[in-house]
């Protein structure tokens, strides 16, 4: 947990950290790491519970961009502006448009070739190349045969 809220730690051992406590607590708070077994009902009342918990917090900021310097106020400097993340709550979820029957069908038609008939085949097509030799001058008084 140290190492999780340390300042100066690397973001990427905090991240580390953050995923073992993650995978450690959920247990003993009684929470579910898969959410795939989570039912429609239960995530959107999750969703719309974050959703007003993050409005409350959201609410002291409001007041400090109010207070900010606008332009042509006193004091006043033009300087480039850090951008803030935004506040939207993306809550509605899209409706899933694969169909998982034509997926299946589709993965079991095609048949894997084993590593023997793939080399089989790369020595088949060698064989065709070897062949298909270009035309051999012939000369007559029968230089260059093969015995």
């Amino acid at each position: 947990m140290y190492l999780f809220k340390h300042p100066k730690e690397l973001r990427a051992n905090r991240d580390i950290a953050g995923r073992l406590i993650n995978e450690w607590s959920r247990p003993i708070f009684g929470q579910s790491s898969n959410f795939n077994s989570v039912n429609r009902e239960d995530r959107q009342q999750r969703d719309m519970q974050t959703l007003k918990n993050r409005r409350r917090s959201s609410d002291g900021k409001d007041d400090e961009e109010q207070k900010a310097l606008r332009p042509g106020d006193p004091g006043w400097i033009y300087r480039a502006r850090v951008p803030r993340p935004s506040n939207k709550d993306y809550v509605v979820r899209p409706e899933s448009n694969v169909d998982m029957e034509v997926n299946v069908s589709r993965g079991s038609s095609k048949k894997k070739r084993t590593r023997y008939e793939l080399q089989k085949q790369k020595m088949d097509n060698k064989k065709k190349a070897s062949k298909s030799l270009s035309a051999v001058k012939i000369s007559i008084e029968g230089r260059n045969m093969a015995l």
